[in-house]
């Protein structure tokens, strides 16, 4: 009698290199690929690490790496399928899986308050205002969060502007609304990260805390401290880190207690054309 031990089999996948990011705990991108096999005169066919398997069929594997660290993915997975016959006969096939892409750290939002120079921005210069460390500040906040939407793109930026505790409430809440309105005005029309998540929120701080940093009298250092605006994180809650900006090229501007002169902060700002002085407004000092 003729006993037919002979096994046939094929195992290969649809694509050989598949991708996979995950930020956090969160997958971005998780690629695929179709395992395919056939077989002839087998009775038992399994794919290690699959287990027992039909003679003839497929299967769609996710890219689910090994590894769990942070880091770049380059990692090769392997699978073997094993076809026998009642009559002693095998065959066996191997085809690879290469996984690449990262794993990465939930990105940091570094965040700084924004200062601002005594009554800027003005009623009728709204855009004005915004020196020129608060604009390297903001562009830096701006890049942390354009990162930070790729794990939660539902995130948003709330800014909540102050005031010192001059002038009247009623003067002093537009202008806490002029600098909010600004904050979000540059984040949005950066050109180098622009966003559109930024929310306006105004708030007038009548408790504050003691300045960091002495650039003078400690009455001069509360105001100072509180001609800023804040900006939160949300969902999260994360706040900026409310530092007086003691060292910037600009903090002595950004700490006078005075009317600054227009053409000051236009210079200050890195404005390419600066304005001719001009007397700051006769009403009584706005923060």
């Amino acid at each position: 009698m003729n006993v037919n031990t002979n096994v046939q089999s094929s195992l290969h996948a649809s694509s050989g290199e598949i991708r996979y990011r995950r930020i956090g705990e969160k997958t971005i991108e998780q690629g695929s690929t179709d395992l395919q096999w056939t077989t002839s005169n087998a009775q038992t066919v399994s794919i290690d690490p699959l287990g027992n398997v039909g003679a003839n069929d497929s299967r769609s594997l996710k890219a689910e790496p090994k590894q769990q660290g942070e880091g770049s993915l380059n990692e090769v997975q392997t699978y073997v399928l094993t076809a026998r016959n009642e009559c002693g006969g095998s065959d066996t096939q191997t085809a690879t899986v290469r996984i690449v892409g990262s794993i990465e750290p939930i990105p940091v939002v570094q965040m700084g308050s924004v200062f601002f120079p005594t009554g800027y921005p003005e009623k009728q210069h709204p855009d004005r205002g915004l020196l020129k460390s608060q604009q390297e500040a903001l562009s830096q906040t701006a890049a942390g969060f354009k990162a930070y939407l790729e794990y939660d793109p539902e995130a948003r930026l709330s800014v909540l502007a102050n005031t010192d505790e001059r002038d009247s409430k009623a003067r002093n809440h537009s202008l806490s609304e002029r600098r909010a309105d600004l904050v979000k005005q540059y984040l949005v029309s950066g050109k180098e990260h622009p966003l559109d998540r930024a929310t306006i929120e105004s708030l007038q701080n009548e408790n504050p805390n003691k300045p960091p940093q002495s650039l003078g009298s400690f009455r001069q250092l509360v105001w100072a401290y509180n001609r800023r605006a804040d900006l939160v994180l949300l969902p999260k809650g994360d706040r900026s880190t409310q530092y007086f900006p003691g060292n910037a090229t600009d903090a002595e501007l950004l700490f006078h207690s005075g009317w600054p002169d227009r053409k000051d902060v236009m210079v200050l700002a890195g404005e390419k054309e600066s304005l001719p002085v001009e007397p700051g407004p006769s009403q009584p000092d706005q923060k």
